[in-house]
């Protein structure tokens, strides 16, 4: 899926009601049973994570590039195979099919991706810029 501006829109959206769900936590004061008012560093921090929450959750999701991660080889003594065992043998790792996630996994993984977006989208800066 391409990231366009209604993509964003609806994922900046659904960021902001976690955000400021965990906003309206951190400032609802438990033995008065009132708000607070001040800004800390940590309103900061979420602020930015809403920013960088559809980013985030792109990569995770959607991005559908191939990754070439480095593999370690072994050397190995090869011991030879008859034509029927290769033939019986997968040619390659086979992946199962994709599946949505249920309402609760998106739930969670919305929740988890509002308090790390800043990492995992600077994680992914660095790599795109450090292999390409």
């Amino acid at each position: 899926m391409a990231f366009s501006g209604r993509y964003w829109v609806c994922q900046a959206s659904c960021g902001l009601i976690v955000i400021g769900f965990l906003l309206l936590l951190g400032h609802w004061d438990y033995v008065t049973g009132q708000f607070l008012t001040h800004f800390s560093v940590w309103d900061g921090y979420l602020m930015v994570s809403w920013v960088c929450f559809p980013w985030a959750k792109w990569v995770v999701l959607m991005d559908t590039r191939r990754v070439q991660a480095p593999t370690i080889h072994r050397h190995q003594r090869e011991q030879p195979a008859s034509v029927y065992e290769e033939m019986c043998q997968p040619r390659g790792p086979v992946a199962a099919p994709k599946q949505t996630l249920r309402w609760y996994w998106r739930g969670l993984l919305d929740f988890l991706l509002a308090i790390l977006a800043p990492i995992i989208l600077g994680g992914f800066v660095i790599y795109s810029l450090w292999h390409n």
